[in-house]
């Protein structure tokens, strides 16, 4: 129980203010970074999502660690995102995560295969 009530307090701390407002945040960040190739997977990923936890029923969380425990914080990362769509009733929590990483950097070694799909 003690885990469950730090964890409860680690999200209420990060709740975002909006679907709106979260939506808008990953399409700037996306489109900056994919530009044509976000717009053609835009509506059917947010329609991917919204089937899995209905998005206007979730609240959302988000994950901002120090840049020193972050797992994605290595060299090279120039941003990255992290949100929790979390829909209560139906017991469902989808984990929205993105990186941008400087292209001198991209040569290093991943931890996944940019062929593998990460889910």
């Amino acid at each position: 129980m003690r885990h469950l009530n730090q964890t409860t307090i680690f999200l209420k701390q990060s709740k975002e203010p909006s679907l709106q407002w979260v939506m808008n945040s990953i399409h700037a960040n996306l489109s900056a970074l994919a530009g044509d190739q976000y717009q053609a997977i835009r509506q059917p990923l947010w329609s991917a999502v919204d089937d899995e936890v209905i998005l206007s029923e979730c609240d959302i969380y988000s994950y901002n660690p120090d840049l020193s425990c972050d797992p994605f914080g290595e060299p090279g990362c120039l941003w990255s995102f992290n949100y929790f769509f979390y829909n209560k009733k139906l017991k469902r929590i989808v984990f929205f995560t993105s990186r941008a990483v400087n292209s001198l950097y991209a040569g290093e070694t991943l931890p996944f295969s940019m062929e593998d799909e990460v889910y």
